[in-house]
This record gives structure tokens, C-alpha cells and sequence, in this order.
């Protein structure tokens, strides 16, 4: 709370989309091979900003 308003905005943005498109991502590529999995964790590591804009 003591965090100024850029920081309140910018983090809770990453911190909760982020996980979920894991989440998403994960559950979604579980049946599937573990490369495709493999593969998304890594576009996701590389940049989620690039994903969710």
C-alpha cells in the first residue's frame, strides 16, 4: 500500500496474467508433447509483456 500508484498499477498487472497464462498454457500443452510446452514457457520467460500487448 505504501508503494507509489505506477508501481500498484504496473505490478499486480504482470503478477496476475502472467500466472494464469501459465496456468492456461501448462494445462493446455499437458496432454500434448512436452516441446510444445517446452515452447511456451519459453515465449513466456522471453517476454509476457509481448504476449498480453
Amino acid at each position: 500500500m505504501s508503494r507509489p500508484a505506477i508501481e500498484c498499477r504496473r505490478t499486480p498487472v504482470k503478477d496476475m496474467n502472467t500466472p494464469t497464462i501459465v496456468r492456461r498454457t501448462i494445462s493446455t500443452a499437458a496432454p500434448k508433447s512436452r516441446q510444445v510446452r517446452d515452447k511456451m514457457i519459453k515465449m513466456l520467460s522471453d517476454g509476457p509483456e509481448k504476449m498480453t500487448t
